[in-house]
């Protein structure tokens, strides 16, 4: 494919948030389950393995970049794209050749990959990359979509299971050390529910008036489904969830 080609399918180059803290009301329940859960396998999966390198792929504004440093890690910011801030250390896809500026650089102890692959058409390549540029010993952590919204479009190709994640690290030749799914029933409801908004036919303008109680309805539930003691009370069971993470070892 010629070079013209695939810069069509790159992320188109926006403000990526530099914090994981909720923009809008559809965020409220996965931005804090990814902060939680990132949080939580940064301090167990990478703080051992500190100090050393470490790898954010697809690092947009960098929102992690603090916390790597001072748990003693020597950070590398790799993306498609320069940030605002003029940080990213080296440009490049994960899915294509390395760049020899990021090879230099490697091989790295931990690697994060949070919120990029949904944009990476190619994964093979991804994770042959991914477990190229890591240690003997290091650790890959990342995270992926399963329920959202298409966005940084055309480059959107995917909403991978947790099945599909542990398929492709096993094929890289990465020893997968944890792979969960996050959200329950209700944070699947909220998302859903707040990615949704009533909307009449124009061609029938006399059905408008029944959109104020749809509305209506749809914010009390909004405001409910956020109740933590509603969610101790009653559990919505379901199969499906917002998002995976993953954490995988490279063997020594």
């Amino acid at each position: 494919m010629a070079e013209e080609d695939l810069m069509r399918w790159r992320p188109p180059e926006v403000h990526r948030r530099e914090h994981y803290v909720p923009r809008r009301r559809a965020e409220r329940w996965i931005v804090p389950l990814l902060a939680e859960a990132i949080d939580a396998r940064l301090a167990r999966d990478a703080a051992p393995l500190a100090p050393g390198r470490c790898l954010d792929v697809g690092c947009g504004g960098q929102p992690f970049r603090r916390q790597l440093e001072q748990l003693g890690f020597l950070y590398t910011g790799f993306d498609v794209h320069q940030n605002p801030a003029g940080s990213v250390e080296v440009l490049g896809a994960i899915d294509e050749p390395l760049p020899p500026a990021l090879l230099a650089r490697a091989p790295f102890d931990f690697v994060l990959c949070t919120e990029v692959l949904e944009h990476v058409p190619r994964w093979p390549e991804a994770f042959g990359n991914l477990e190229r540029l890591l240690a003997p010993g290091g650790r890959l952590l990342v995270t992926a979509p399963h329920i959202w919204l298409p966005h940084e479009e055309p480059s959107d190709f995917h909403r991978p299971t947790s099945w599909a994640l542990d398929f492709h690290g096993r094929g890289a030749g990465l020893r997968p050390i944890e792979i969960a799914r996050l959200g329950d029933g209700y944070d699947v409801l909220g998302t859903v529910l707040a990615l949704t908004r009533p909307k009449t036919p124009p061609q029938r303008p006399w059905l408008a008036p029944l959109a104020l109680p749809v509305t209506l309805v749809r914010r009390l539930l909004l405001g409910a489904l956020q109740l933590r003691w509603l969610r101790r009370m009653v559990t919505l069971e379901t199969a499906l969830y917002l998002g995976t993470i993953a954490v995988f070892e490279k063997p020594r």
